[in-house]
């Protein structure tokens, strides 16, 4: 995902949305990514194997990162980092696919 948004997106100002399971390595990903973002904002993934948004964005801001929230839900993460952006921004939904699942299901 760095080498993917550092070739398409350099540049940009990226706003994203991140929920994953919490039995992934997602400090390591929050460690490699965190420069790439301006903003996040946590969500947990929509499974029982889901990590608390709350504790995803702690992570974030162990790291350095201020300007993390959270949303109750990845349809609610989304539109939060939508309304954030300038027209040459950038949102980025990543981290489990299951957030993906939840957008098309509704």
């Amino acid at each position: 995902l760095y080498t993917s948004l550092e070739t398409f997106l350099k540049g940009k100002r990226l706003h994203g949305v991140m929920g994953v399971f919490r039995d992934k390595e997602y400090q390591s990903m929050v460690a490699v990514l965190q420069p790439l973002f301006y903003d996040i904002v946590a969500v947990k993934a929509p499974t029982d194997r889901g990590l608390e948004a709350d504790v995803l964005a702690g992570v974030w801001r162990d790291t350095g990162c201020n300007r993390v929230s959270t949303a109750e839900s990845v349809r609610e993460a989304l539109t939060r980092a939508v309304e954030l952006c300038r027209q040459e921004d950038a949102v980025v939904l990543f981290g489990s696919l299951s957030l993906l699942r939840e957008l098309v299901a509704k």
